[in-house]
């Protein structure tokens, strides 16, 4: 079957709410009726997600109403929760819908200021007043009816058994909660905050709203010129040492004058840090001689290329080696150069002396492959600052200066912003 960029689209879903969220909102979602923010008149049961009427059910103020123990998180995409209509009791006088925390308990969702909801024995929409008007169908026993907020676009829908209404309140804000109405004895909802799967494709609809929100970014001009964009790609995998994928990549677009003297810069550069990754410390330091003679200066690059090269020395059983190094040249440069750091250093390495069997020692983490990672890393730093180069490329800047608007977004708690992510703006 064929595959789009559709079926890999990833949106982060947490119960009823859609988007990235800090994790100290994600302990204060919606996720159950409270059991002090409802009126008298309802039952609660279930782990607090079942309601039944058991009010006189006669007038308007007969109305009784539940909101949940926290409000919608401001910071994300979309909220979605469906009730299921356990029994629609005498009339089905039972409303759906958000309301503020200062609106009355005795009144369905909808009929008060700062209020919304679908009713369903007229199927009308209600906002801020008891006049509704028509919507959608009616819902009885056996329906199953949902809330859709769209954050991002201040919009909210409902569905019924699954299916989308139509768009019912534009321009929706502020602090709200999820709320349910009842009117009417025998009435009775349960509800579903993400607890269980929803009958409504919460999911396929987010990824949807997902789509557009990335089509319409892509739509804008960028502020960068075509050329310039190739060029920095080009320097980061110059920067990288994806040497191949650079001749190709510039062969294709037309920059082979440009690609080739970054290439003579960097071969030599990933080609000794190469040599580290492999354990390899005396080639290493043999090339970095010829092509980095001013970085064989620095005392504090070359003690930490002696220390690995202690640690390879004892991975290869080599004990007598090491400790010949450790004597010698490392004490010496420890010791010239009144380094507190590194002669705490020199001590730990030096631990493994301790162990017949450093590998299953309590100091075999010293022996860790990823330490020679730490090495190839500081020593092509060095490379860098030697041919007066930034330490990342271009494009890694603008990756991390989009990970902080990123970061900045999600403090202010912006709902697009949290829809996304930056695996999305990244080149597949």
């Amino acid at each position: 079957m064929e595959r789009h960029f559709y079926d890999d689209l990833q949106v982060p879903v947490h119960g009823c709410v859609v988007g990235n969220l800090p994790s100290e909102f994600l302990s204060k979602l919606p996720s159950a009726w409270c059991n002090k923010d409802k009126c008298e008149y309802l039952e609660l049961t279930k782990k607090n997600l079942c309601l039944k009427y058991q009010g006189p059910g006669k007038r308007n103020e007969d109305a009784a109403a539940a909101r949940t123990l926290f409000p919608v998180p401001s910071g994300c995409a979309i909220f979605y929760f469906e009730i299921k209509v356990v029994s629609a009791g005498r009339d089905g006088f039972i409303g759906i819908g958000l309301s503020a925390a200062n609106v009355s308990l005795n009144r369905l969702p909808g009929w008060e200021c700062n209020s919304l909801g679908y009713h369903g024995d007229d199927g009308n929409a209600f906002r801020d007043s008891g006049t509704g008007t028509p919507y959608g169908p009616t819902f009885t026993t056996g329906d199953v009816i949902g809330c859709c907020w769209n954050l991002m676009k201040g919009v909210v829908f409902f569905t019924k058994n699954g299916l989308a209404l139509p768009i019912a309140f534009r321009g929706v804000g502020g602090t709200l909660y999820p709320t349910v109405g009842l009117q009417t004895p025998g009435e009775i909802v349960e509800a579903n905050f993400g607890g269980q799967e929803f009958v409504f494709d919460l999911v396929m609809y987010a990824k949807q709203e997902k789509l557009d929100l990335l089509s319409r970014i892509y739509s804008r001009q960028l502020p960068i010129g075509e050329d310039k964009l190739v060029n920095d790609i080009l320097d980061y995998l110059v920067h990288q040492g994806y040497t191949s994928t650079a001749v190709s990549f510039s062969r294709d677009s037309n920059q082979g004058e440009w690609v080739n003297e970054q290439l003579q810069k960097s071969v030599s550069r990933h080609r000794i840090c190469s040599l580290i990754h492999h354990g390899n410390i005396d080639d290493a330091m043999k090339e970095m001689e010829q092509a980095y003679p001013s970085v064989c200066q620095n005392k504090k690059v070359v003690f930490q290329l002696l220390c690995q090269k202690f640690v390879e020395w004892i991975r290869k059983g080599r004990v007598d080696k090491a400790v010949e190094l450790g004597k010698t040249q490392l004490m010496e440069l420890v010791t010239s150069e009144d380094d507190a750091e590194s002669a705490n250093y020199l001590s730990e390495i030096s631990s493994l002396l301790a162990y017949e069997d450093p590998i299953n020692s309590p100091a075999s983490y010293l022996l860790d492959l990823s330490k020679r990672e730490v090495v190839a890393q500081m020593l092509n730093d060095a490379f860098l600052q030697a041919e007066s180069a930034p330490r990342l490329s271009q494009l890694e800047t603008w990756t991390r200066q989009l990970q902080v608007v990123f970061d900045k977004l999600a403090t202010i708690q912006d709902p697009e912003a949290s829809l996304l992510s930056l695996q999305d703006f990244l080149i597949r």
